[in-house]
């Protein structure tokens, strides 16, 4: 599971970029920004996934995967809530009149 922000993405993606890990390739769909691992950045991913496999590995042996599993439930629980509350936060609420005030200017 991943959320991430656009900002954040867009910085991340910038970093990748500029360290020549990924690199831009062209989309038929100009506003479409698509992107690819380069062979360095192929590289630096097999080097990188038995050091991630290591870092699970290690989590579940000192968690257990009964404590692991309810992490992730209640992670994904969070995730949601978090959505739920950023999209509600971008819709535009009615404001309430004070009792005797119009909100029409009058």
């Amino acid at each position: 599971m991943l959320a991430i922000d656009q900002t954040t993405l867009t910085r991340s993606l910038n970093l990748l970029e500029r360290d020549r890990l990924i690199e831009r390739v062209a989309h038929p769909d100009a506003r479409i920004k698509s992107m690819k691992l380069s062979s360095q950045g192929r590289r630096a991913l097999e080097a990188a996934r038995p050091l991630w496999a290591r870092a699970q590995d290690r989590v579940l042996r000192e968690w257990g995967t009964k404590a692991w599993a309810d992490t992730q439930r209640r992670l994904a629980h969070l995730l949601r809530v978090a959505v739920k509350k950023s999209r509600g936060r971008n819709r535009v609420q009615p404001r309430r009149a004070r009792r005797g005030r119009s909100l029409v200017a009058g």
